[in-house]
C-alpha cells in the first residue's frame, strides 16, 4: 500500500521537494576507511596506549580470557618512512602514522631459566618455543630484559617509549597483524 497525502503519493510530483541549494558538501569531512597497510617492515614506538572504536588499548600484561595464561599486549605507533603499495591497492605514504597492538600469550611458568635452557637445547614443546621466541623478539628489539613482577608476570612499563621495527602482514580478516619485531636498523639474516 502506498502512503498518500491529499490524494497525492509522496514519491510523485505532488509532494516532491526540490533540493536545497544551501546543503554543504560533506566530501571535505569524509572519513576514509582505514584499510590495511601493505605488508613490510615499519618503524614503531611502543606507547602507553590509544583509543580506537571506543576501546582502550594499552601496553599491559593481563590474565587471558581462559585464566590459565597471560597476554603481554604492546601498543604501538607505526610510522611509514617510504611509499608502499601492494598488489591489492593498499598503499601508505611517508610520514603516515597508525596505532596498532601486538599480543603475545605465555604462561608465568614459562619464565624460568630451565625453560629457556630447554628451548635452546631443542627439548621444548612447540607452545613453549613459540611463546618464549615471540617474547624474546620483543626483548631483543628493545634491547633490555623484561622485569618480572613478584607475582610472576611481566612488567611491561619499561618498554614504553622504546623504538623498534615491526613487520606487518595482512591477516585472514583483512586487517594488519604484527608478525615480528626487530631492533631499529637491524637486518634479518638471509
Amino acid at each position: 500500500m502506498t502512503e498518500e497525502t491529499n490524494g497525492n503519493r509522496i514519491d510523485e510530483g505532488g509532494m516532491a521537494q526540490e533540493a536545497m541549494p544551501s546543503m554543504p558538501s560533506l566530501a571535505e569531512i569524509a572519513q576514509e576507511t582505514g584499510g590495511a597497510w601493505p605488508p613490510g617492515w615499519y618503524g614503531a614506538e611502543i606507547i602507553e596506549g590509544y583509543t580506537a572504536g571506543g576501546y582502550q588499548f594499552t601496553t599491559a600484561d593481563t590474565v587471558s580470557k581462559a585464566g590459565d595464561s597471560r597476554n603481554l599486549r604492546v601498543a604501538l605507533k607505526l610510522t611509514a618512512t617510504a611509499v608502499r603499495q601492494d598488489a591489492e591497492g593498499n598503499s601508505v605514504q611517508p610520514g603516515a602514522t597508525r596505532n596498532t597492538f601486538s599480543s603475545q600469550n605465555y604462561r608465568m611458568t614459562d619464565l624460568t631459566a630451565a625453560n629457556v635452557a630447554r628451548v635452546k637445547a631443542g627439548e621444548a614443546d612447540a607452545r613453549l618455543k613459540i611463546a618464549l621466541g615471540k617474547l624474546g623478539q620483543i626483548e631483543k628489539a628493545v634491547g633490555l630484559s623484561f622485569q618480572k613482577h613478584p607475582q610472576g608476570h611481566i612488567m611491561p612499563q619499561s618498554l614504553i617509549g622504546h623504538k623498534v621495527e615491526v613487520r606487518l602482514n595482512i591477516g585472514e580478516k583483512g586487517y594488519n597483524e604484527v608478525t615480528a619485531f626487530r631492533a631499529v636498523g637491524s637486518k634479518l639474516a638471509k
